[in-house]
Formats: C-alpha cells, structure tokens, sequence
C-alpha cells in the first residue's frame, strides 16, 4: 500500500527481508535532489532508505496529506507552491539589486545626500565651518577594480569629511594603496555642499606643506599635528587646538562599522561599495529630522 506524505511516498510491503517476523517494512522513497547527504546507499535506488516498523505503529496516511496516486511523482502542490513562492521572492531581489546597480551609476544616492547635507545645513543642524578628515580600511575580498595592496591584504580606504556634529559632508572609496594625502583633493569631488569648510582637521597623515598651499587657494586651512621628522614648525599651537575635537570623525566610522556589509567589501564593481557607503550615510542623515 502506499500513502503519500509531504513530498515523500510511504510503502508498506510484508516481502521486504527484514529479521523481524510479523512486522512490515517501511520504504521512504524521497526526490534524489531532496534527499539527505547521510545515509544515502550505493546504488540505483540512490533516493530509497528503510527502517524497521513496529506492531501497534499508525501506518496509515497522515491526516491532512490527503490521498494521491502513487505514480503522480514525489512533489505535491503545498510543495510546488513554496517553490514557487521562493522563486518570486529570488525574482524580485534580483530586481532590487539591478535597480540599486542603476542608482549607482546614475548617481541617484549622491544626489539624495545633497539635497539631506543643504536642507540640514539651511536648518542650521549642520555647521561646516569646522570640519575633519580621515580614511578607515576594508578588506576587499570579492575582487574587483579600485583595490589596492597593502601589509594589511587587498583593500579599499573609505575617506570622509564630517562636520563639527559629526555628520558626513563628502564620502568617497578609493584603492588602499594610496596615501591619504594625495586623496584629500578627490575628496572634494564628492564634497556635498558649495561652501567649502574653513578649517579642516586631520591627523598626521595630512601633514603636507604642499597640501596646505593646495588648500589654501580655496580658503580652506588645513590643521594636522606635525611629524616627529618634520624640522620646520608651521603650525600654531593655538590652531591645534581643534584637533582634541577629532574624534567626531572617528565616530562618524564606528556608525558606519555597525554596518556589516561595509566592514569587508564583497562587491565586484566600486560604484556599487560607495553606494552602500552613501546609503548608510543617508540613514544617518535622515535621523536629524
């Protein structure tokens, strides 16, 4: 006799040769493709396993499977729908992700964060008068363009500039093998307000006289500690003051490290990285209002 269940098929049969006597024998016949990796015999019958059975043992159909004919194959209906419904829901992720690949190369993330940075700003919630550098490493472990290498691995830099509230101004990714101080200038490429900071404050990565004549042709004056190699002092001490005020920037990347998927970069292309960037910045915009 056979009954079904789920998507499996039960067969009693009295001939099977089994120690016991008295007893039946129960055959579970299940799809090769849904069949366990464990117990799995050698042989054609790859997708058959047997277990004893008991006298007094229920060895009529399940209630609610309902009656079917044997030969009508191992996938009923309650299992074609929850194909079905996985294979919609793959759908529309893929959806999804096409259409976030689309934003990011139309830019449509950076525009977002421009219009959240000036309306902020006009609210008076943004204040970047006082701003502050600085870049954080991701392993990059998918491959891809824009990857650097360094003594940590393969990897990007993602170099931010955030306001005296610790709010991002201009996010950007680059390959890890380049120094901080030749990025500083790309950084403002992606720089989301036409008013640029009038002090902008880094560690000592960005201590660089030609850094500094650089900036300040756009009136901007950079401030960074001086290394212990460099002989002519330029730096005022009352400036650096400001500095004690960096750690909002290193802040502004422990809110960005609580998003798993910037910790290590699994993106093939780099525009799709900086919009995961962008958009973990746009979360933290939106919660100024």
């Amino acid at each position: 006799h056979a009954y079904p269940i789920s998507n499996s098929q039960i067969i009693l049969s009295p001939n099977l040769p089994f120690p016991a006597p008295g007893t039946y024998s129960l055959v579970i016949t299940v799809p090769l493709r849904h069949a366990a990796t464990t117990r799995r015999p050698m042989g054609e019958q790859s997708g058959t396993f047997y277990r004893r059975t008991y006298p007094g043992e229920p060895t009529g159909p399940q209630a609610g499977a309902g009656a079917r004919d044997p030969g009508s194959g191992a996938v009923d209906s309650e299992h074609r729908r929850a194909v079905a419904h996985a294979a919609a829901v793959l759908s529309q992720l893929q959806m999804v992700h096409r259409r976030f690949q689309q934003w990011c190369e139309r830019e449509v993330l950076r525009d977002i964060l421009t219009q959240l940075t000036n309306t902020l700003r006009h609210e008076g919630a943004l204040d970047e008068r006082e701003s502050f550098i600085d870049a954080t490493f991701a392993a990059a472990k998918g491959g891809g363009d824009a990857i650097g290498p360094t003594r940590r691995g393969k990897g990007v830099k993602i170099l931010a500039i955030v306001d005296r509230h610790g709010l991002p101004l201009s996010v950007s990714t680059h390959a890890a093998n380049h120094h901080e101080v030749t990025l500083v200038q790309l950084s403002f490429n992606f720089y989301m307000l036409e008013a640029k900071p009038e002090y902008l404050i880094g560690d000592r990565a960005y201590d660089s006289d030609r850094l500094d004549d650089d900036l300040k042709q756009d009136d901007v004056n950079m401030i960074a500690p001086h290394r212990s190699t460099r002989k002519l002092k330029t730096q005022d001490g009352r400036h650096l003051r400001r500095y004690q005020r960096r750690w909002l920037v290193e802040r502004f990347f422990a809110w960005l490290q609580w998003k798993r998927r910037l910790l290590i970069r699994w993106e093939y292309y780099a525009t799709n990285f900086l919009g995961f960037v962008q958009l973990a910045s746009i979360t933290m915009l939106l919660k100024q209002f």
